[in-house]
């Protein structure tokens, strides 16, 4: 192992940082611009003290337990690289797996003109990644928080030809959508789910993360069953609202859609095995 990435990976290891090789691997790359694989090679011994300077000064602030993608500011999203860092919550790769079962929802219908909502939209990551997939669709984004804006903002300069059919709105979900009578192909929403008792008991850099992304209520429920209450207003017949929730909230979702005239719902597992997505139809 090169003794520059040894020396990081045992300083986060004193530190008892969570994946502290990938993490020390990830940040070396991210300083050289180049692959994981590559840094384990004759390449590392070349680096620079400016390179080892600005390498150790991200793996102290990651030793702190900022989150890996607040410290390099990039995290991957499908095929674009977001930007991200406090106050905006960092993509998941479950979210991506959501965006993949909109993907084959959708499949065939990419050069229809559609119109999608994101709510809860954050850092834009599913808003850009739609209106990528489907070159004619037009995407509301829907967010209310000034700090997350401003990176969506930031990610839609780093893909203008996506962003000229993103439409950002401040909006908050304990209000009624102002859409402008449009009528929704889809609406897709990774929001708040976690319940308000189990905050606390999340990873230290999650909980750097902003709160109001992750606190869904005392039951984990309030913003699932708001989106699920108003989206059929919003939808056009057979529009698909696609939802991420959390790990024990599958059958209670289920029964929300179901209450609120939605047919067709199915519970989908990630990756992982748990019941993680919830997918239904407008009647």
């Amino acid at each position: 192992m090169p003794s520059v990435l040894k020396e990081g990976l045992t300083y986060l290891k004193e530190r008892n940082v969570p994946e502290a090789e990938a993490s020390s691997e990830f940040l070396l790359s991210h300083v050289l611009k180049v692959g994981r694989a590559q840094i384990q090679g004759d390449l590392v011994d070349v680096i620079s003290p400016q390179e080892k300077k600005r390498f150790l000064t991200l793996i102290y602030r990651r030793a702190a337990r900022e989150p890996l993608a607040y410290v390099t500011g990039v995290q991957p999203f499908i095929d674009l690289e977001i930007l991200c860092g406090p106050g905006v919550l960092v993509p998941r790769p479950e979210t991506e797996e959501l965006l993949v079962e909109v993907f084959k929802k959708f499949r065939g219908r990419e050069k229809e003109e559609l119109s999608f909502l994101d709510i809860g939209s954050g850092s834009g990551a599913i808003a850009i990644s739609l209106a990528r997939r489907f070159k004619k669709s037009r995407v509301f984004a829907m967010e209310n928080s000034l700090r997350a804006r401003k990176w969506m903002r930031k990610n839609l300069a780093l893909y203008p030809e996506e962003a000229k059919r993103v439409s950002a709105l401040d909006q908050d979900l304990s209000r009624n959508w102002e859409l402008k009578g449009r009528q929704l192909d889809l609406i897709i929403s990774n929001p708040p789910y976690i319940p308000s008792s189990e905050i606390k008991k999340l990873e230290i850099e999650v909980l750097k993360e902003p709160r109001a992304a992750l606190d869904g209520g005392r039951d984990g429920l309030k913003y699932l069953r708001r989106i699920i209450s108003l989206a059929p207003r919003h939808l056009k017949p057979q529009g698909l609202l696609a939802l991420e929730m959390g790990f024990d909230q599958g059958s209670k979702v289920k029964k929300i859609m179901e209450n609120c005239g939605f047919k067709q719902v199915e519970i989908k597992k990630d990756f992982a095995g748990i019941e993680r997505f919830a997918l239904a139809r407008k009647d």
